[in-house]
């Protein structure tokens, strides 16, 4: 892991040879099936010419995954993301992939993993497949920090060959942005209260009306993840010790379960 949205899409290029596989060198761009600037969609691989088969259908199935099943995203944070052709069997396959908002421009960072590579065309950054080995490609998507979306939602299609014949799968997934408010010594919402604030060396988190388990992360303004931990609801306050040689500074509690996220910030002296 919304209203401005970002998409996400997989496809494969044909190639000069007329052979059954695809583009060593990826997916031409605008190959999604993602939204046009303006209207309509873009075409993917499944186009006469191309690879030319049916769009889904069949035998199989592309998806998207990100680590813990997130429903939503915190701005600036850098997430894996895993794109498979589901029960792929075929010979040779790739993708493509583009991130846009609700008004239809690219937004946030993508970072080429292994087997793909970045490409742009008419202001869109596009991702494509360099191993046509493979039926899965993870990268890394980076949140925007500035004009942030409301949400996000990722289009994909991927295509594969299976017995000799061209089959072009799409998909798509959606993240509702966390909404950030600041925490100072007295505040309680949604059922969290924190002290104190700033903090030195630990911190103490009370759950009243959130639910069950409750997945806790303290992470950077960047991003990255410092403490993890799981705390229980309608218990006393749960301390957490803040590492030894974390800086003082600004950062984010960022509390999860099956309800969603809540993201407080809170600083360090």
């Amino acid at each position: 892991m919304l209203t401005t949205g970002v998409i996400m899409a997989l496809s494969i290029a044909v190639n000069s040879t007329n052979f059954l596989h695809s583009n060593p060198n990826g997916a031409p761009s605008a190959r999604t099936g993602a939204p046009k600037a303006t209207s309509g969609n873009e075409t993917t691989c499944a186009a006469s010419g191309c690879h030319g088969s049916s769009l889904n259908a069949g035998p199989h199935t592309v998806g998207i995954t990100f680590p813990g099943n997130p429903t939503s995203f915190d701005p600036g944070v850098t997430y894996p993301v895993t794109v498979t052709v589901i029960g792929g069997t075929g010979s040779a396959a790739g993708c493509e992939l583009v991130a846009l908002s609700p008004a239809r421009a690219s937004t946030g960072t993508l970072i080429a993993g292994t087997g793909t590579k970045l490409m742009s065309l008419s202001g869109r950054s596009y991702l494509t497949h360099t191993n046509r080995n493979s039926k899965t490609w993870t990268f890394n998507w980076k949140a925007p920090t500035a004009t942030v979306p409301d949400s996000v939602t990722f289009y994909v299609a991927a295509m594969e060959t299976v017995g000799g014949a061209y089959h072009t799968y799409t998909s798509h997934k959606s993240l509702k942005k966390t909404v950030v408010t600041d925490v100072n010594p007295t505040l309680t919402s949604e059922g969290i209260s924190i002290y104190p604030v700033p903090a030195n060396d630990r911190i103490h988190v009370a759950l009243s009306d959130v639910g069950g388990m409750q997945d806790v992360q303290i992470l950077s303004m960047e991003g990255r993840s410092i403490v993890q931990q799981t705390l229980i609801a309608g218990v006393a306050a749960t301390e957490i010790e803040l590492p030894a040689g974390m800086k003082p500074g600004t950062y984010l509690l960022r509390i999860q379960n099956e309800k969603g996220v809540v993201v407080k910030r809170f600083s360090k002296f």
